[in-house]
């Protein structure tokens, strides 16, 4: 079975490469201890931790300071891919993350403007020993303004567009130290007011100010504002599964791994027993009855047992997944690794995954569009060889 995972889910999705967020990433990974959600303050004084009722639940959070303003949302995913606490994914998902990879490189970006250079986000405020969560609106600041990027004689040449005819903005480091940061500002185009990105070192390059973005559950599980970088992620998986060569993907999906993935250790409770009682309470009492000898009728006994308390907190080794892009790589190098089908269709090239080696279409399951299309087809052949 595959190791436990242990997901950070950030409110602003940040590259690896950002070293502020790294810093306070593993800051408040050092200082977790079992919150459901961690708060990254600069202005927090020190390490503060609380319980509250949210929606009828407790919850427990904590707030770190920081260099960097985000949230966390951590999620415990088992070693068959059951989740806890529980996300809103789709009934196909049946509560289960593993492959999600798969149901994301099916899925198309969506570009759209930014309409503010701001974002509501829920912070804690502590008043008189007492934590309230307010919606606070935080600064939004843009990557750098996009290359055009072009081939001649097989080489990649690389020159910054002139005033008003950038497209799109990209959080990219190394491009941003190649040209610098820019600013939001508005300006009056052909009439209508809209929101613009400009070049803080050349103001007469500017960019109108867009973003990537998915449909759900992929907009929640990937964050606000990693558009461009995520995007370019979604081709390296595909560029990965197009090329057909599993020693060159696993490579590729090491690379990542080094970055959005650390070891780290968890609690039993966190590892496996909660993902699956939250699916099915009978299946993780008979679970844990016959791995650990602790036996109850019904979950409310087994909460009163001393025994099951001292085992839960038990530590076990965790995959620590830096948000469900991290996730993803690390599910698509084990599917690698166990050399599972994955491949694109022959008929309309939708990545598939599963089934038997040397399978070259999609199912009626996958996409019952491309079924019925090759069933009809494939019928019409008969009839003609038959007459």
């Amino acid at each position: 079975m595959r190791l436990p995972v242990q997901v950070w889910t950030p409110f602003f999705w940040r590259s690896p490469f950002q070293e502020d967020h790294a810093r306070d990433l593993r800051r408040a990974q050092r200082e977790w201890q079992g919150e459901h959600r961690v708060w990254l303050d600069p202005s927090a004084k020190k390490v503060e931790r609380w319980t509250r009722v949210d929606q009828g639940d407790n919850v427990h959070e904590c707030i770190i300071p920081s260099e960097t303003v985000n949230y966390f949302v951590i999620a415990h995913v088992d070693g068959e891919g059951r989740v806890y606490p529980n996300l809103p994914l789709p009934k196909e998902w049946e509560g289960v993350v593993s492959g999600a990879y798969i149901r994301w490189l099916r899925e198309e970006a969506r570009i759209y403007r930014l309409k503010s250079d701001h974002v509501l986000m829920p912070m804690p405020v502590i008043k008189d020993g007492r934590v309230s969560i307010i919606e606070t609106a935080i600064e939004l600041r843009p990557g750098a303004i996009t290359p055009d990027v072009d081939f001649n004689d097989g080489k990649m040449e690389i020159t910054w567009r002139k005033s008003g005819n950038a497209e799109m903005l990209a959080i990219d480091h190394e491009i941003e130290a190649a040209q610098g940061r820019a600013r939001y500002e508005r300006r009056v185009i052909n009439g209508e007011e809209l929101l613009i990105a400009v070049s803080e070192e050349n103001p007469k390059l500017w960019s109108f100010a867009l973003d990537l973005g998915w449909d759900k559950p992929f907009s929640y599980m990937l964050g606000e504002g990693g558009g461009m970088d995520v995007a370019m992620h979604q081709a390296y998986f595909k560029r990965c599964i197009e090329d057909g060569d599993s020693a060159k993907a696993m490579k590729e999906a090491e690379t990542w791994l080094s970055l959005f993935t650390s070891p780290g250790k968890t609690s039993i409770w966190h590892s496996w027993f909660a993902p699956m009682a939250s699916a099915n309470a009978q299946e993780a009492l008979f679970a844990l009855e016959s791995q650990y000898n602790v036996l109850a009728a019904t979950m409310e006994e087994l909460y009163r047992s001393e025994q099951f308390r001292e085992l839960m907190d038990r530590p076990v080794d965790v995959v620590i997944a830096n948000d469900w892009l991290g996730y993803m790589w690390w599910d698509f190098y084990q599917d690698l690794q166990e050399k599972i089908t994955i491949r694109c269709c022959q008929s309309c090239g939708r990545v598939i995954r599963g089934g038997h080696r040397d399978r070259q279409f999609c199912n009626r399951s996958e996409n019952p569009e491309c079924f019925r299309k090759r069933n009809t087809t494939t019928q019409r052949k008969k009839r003609t060889h038959k007459s």
